[in-house]
């Protein structure tokens, strides 16, 4: 064992205690173990300031209005397609059924000529009449015919007029809801993010608390660790064994050293009454003992 030369008897105790503390009751050493505590991240917020809501909110509202107008471009404009299939196919209902009442009634004023001429009295009043009775007649189904068209038409016009004016006017609607639905939008994108923040928070502290408890657990393990390695004490070695890891030589050197800086007859003396080196000498100290007795001639 390393130890410096003591110079005074209060260096020359300390001295032999550690001499007899690294040979004869040193402890083994816990064994070096990297305990890692656990370390979670935290998970970081930046709170948006509400001009960056605010222009978020103007992207979001604007994207959405855009295609609800045209959703609603496309829908009228089916609409009016619509009404022009129908407007095109009353018409061409209308004229077909005015082509079959022209069709009938004349067929029918045909057959009434045919009949009077077979009878000698093709020209007679009574034929013409009911030539001119079947003329009004049909006439007055085409004028209802053309009437009916005509209303039908007109509804589907009117319509298309009011199709129309939504049309025109869908950019100033959407314009007006603009900046109601940009504040609504702002206040619930600060409301979500303050929700967020919230939960940040919680998570945040709930992490602090876990590696706070996983540090403290690992300080606990490694002391509880080094607790019990330094319980765990080698047997006292034998006298021969001391002798082997050269203890007795680190003791009578230690306590030459000392006594060479004082005279041989207060070295003998300090020997014979010190029970501290009886006991760091065991059956050494007799034979010191004596050989101090000799230099001091007593």
């Amino acid at each position: 064992m390393q130890y410096e030369t003591p110079t005074t008897k209060s260096e020359l105790i300390t001295t032999l205690k550690e001499i007899y503390h690294f040979y004869r009751i040193q402890r083994i050493e816990a064994p070096k173990v990297n305990l890692q505590a656990l370390v979670l991240p935290k998970l970081s917020f930046v709170e948006k300031s509400e001009e960056e809501l605010i222009e978020q909110a103007t992207i979001l509202i604007s994207a959405s209005q855009q295609r609800e107008k045209n959703k609603t471009v496309q829908e009228i404009n089916e609409k009016l397609a619509s009404l022009e299939i129908l407007i095109a196919s009353a018409n061409q209902t209308t004229q077909s059924l005015i082509e079959k009442i022209t069709e009938l009634y004349t067929t029918s004023q045909e057959k009434i000529r045919e009949e009077g001429t077979i009878k000698g009295f093709a020209t007679s009043n009574a034929v013409l009449d009911k030539i001119s009775q079947l003329e009004e007649e049909k006439n007055q189904k085409i004028t209802e015919a053309i009437e009916n068209n005509h209303n039908q038409i007109a509804n589907y016009e009117s319509q298309k007029a009011e199709l129309n004016v939504r049309l025109t006017a869908i950019d100033e609607y959407f314009s007006s809801l603009f900046d109601k639905e940009v504040q609504a939008k702002v206040i619930e994108l600060n409301e979500e993010q303050l929700k967020y923040r919230d939960e940040i928070n919680k998570y945040n502290n709930t992490i602090s608390e876990k590696n706070l408890n996983s540090k403290n657990n690992i300080l606990k393990a490694q002391a509880s660790l080094d607790l019990r390695y330094k319980e765990i004490i080698i047997p006292d070695p034998s006298k021969d064994m001391l002798v082997d890891m050269g203890y007795y030589d680190d003791v009578i050197g230690c306590i030459n050293s000392y006594y060479s800086t004082i005279s041989a007859r207060e070295a003998y003396q300090d020997l014979l009454n010190d029970k501290t080196l009886m006991i760091c000498l065991d059956h050494y100290y007799q034979d010191l003992l004596y050989a101090y007795k000799l230099k001091a001639n007593v």
